[in-house]
C-alpha cells in the first residue's frame, strides 16, 4: 500500500521551485518529520507555502465521474474505489488530499488532474514526489 499526500503550493513558492521540485519535497518532508515540540514552527512554515485546495470542486467531479460505478463508495469527505485492479481511498481535507492505494498510481490521480493540474504529490515513505501536471510522464516511468 502507498500513501500519497497532495498539496496546493502557493504561487510564489511554486514559481521559485518550479524546476527544483526536490526543494518543495525537502521542505514538506522536514515539516512532516518535526517533533511535537516544534509543531508551532511547522504550522507557520506550512501556512506560508500551502494554500487551501478547492475541495468542493474536486469532490463534485469525483462524485459525478464515479457515482454510477459499482466499485465506488462515498462517505463524508472520503471516496473509495475497490475493484480487481486497485483499492484506493481518497480523503479530501482543506489543505491536503490523502490517497491510500494498493498500486503505484491511483485512478484518483487522473480525476484530480482533470480538476487542478497544479497540485503537488508526495509519498513520504518512498521519497516520491511530482506535480500532478507531470502525471502522464510519471505513468510512463512506472509502466
Amino acid at each position: 500500500m502507498r500513501t500519497f499526500y497532495i498539496f496546493k503550493i502557493n504561487n510564489g513558492c511554486s514559481t521559485i521551485y518550479n524546476r527544483k521540485t526536490c526543494n518543495i519535497y525537502k521542505i514538506l518532508n522536514r515539516i512532516n518529520n518535526l517533533d511535537a515540540s516544534e509543531s508551532k514552527k511547522a504550522i507557520n512554515i506550512y501556512r506560508k507555502i500551502i494554500i487551501p485546495i478547492n475541495r468542493d470542486m474536486i469532490d463534485a467531479y469525483i462524485i459525478k465521474k464515479h457515482i454510477n460505478d459499482f466499485y465506488y463508495k462515498k462517505n463524508n469527505k472520503w471516496h473509495e474505489l475497490k475493484n480487481d485492479k486497485e483499492k484506493s481511498i481518497m480523503i479530501i481535507n482543506k489543505t491536503y488530499i490523502k490517497i491510500i492505494c494498493s498500486n503505484n498510481i491511483s485512478t484518483f490521480f487522473k480525476d484530480i488532474f482533470m480538476v487542478d493540474k497544479d497540485l503537488f504529490v508526495i509519498d513520504f515513505n518512498y521519497k516520491d514526489y511530482f506535480y500532478i501536471r507531470d502525471f502522464n510522464n510519471k505513468i510512463s516511468c512506472l509502466y
